[in-house]
């Protein structure tokens, strides 16, 4: 048997995050075909974020809307534990 390791992030309906998963809760498909899961565990990983911004003439419209759910991201992954780095780039 191979494993391999697959990070994920369940979130419920108010963006708060659901822990406890055992692996009959998982489903993952391999080219259509369901693959087992063994093993299902929760922990906190660092992590390194990069956001990539559209600044072009085409997007000058929709420019609110960007900042404001990039700094909503933001937001919501200053709230997870361990060293975190976030690159804005224009």
């Amino acid at each position: 048997m191979r494993l391999v390791n697959l990070s994920v992030s369940v979130y419920d309906h108010g963006g708060r995050p659901i822990t406890g998963l055992k692996p009959d809760q998982f489903e993952v498909l391999e080219n259509g075909s369901a693959q087992k899961v063994a093993v299902a565990g929760s922990e906190e990983v660092p992590f390194n974020l990069a956001l990539l911004l559209d600044l072009s003439g085409s997007t000058i419209r929709d420019r609110p809307a960007m900042k404001e759910a990039a700094a909503a991201f933001c937001r919501r992954r200053r709230t997870r534990a361990g060293p975190r780095r976030i690159a804005v780039y224009a």
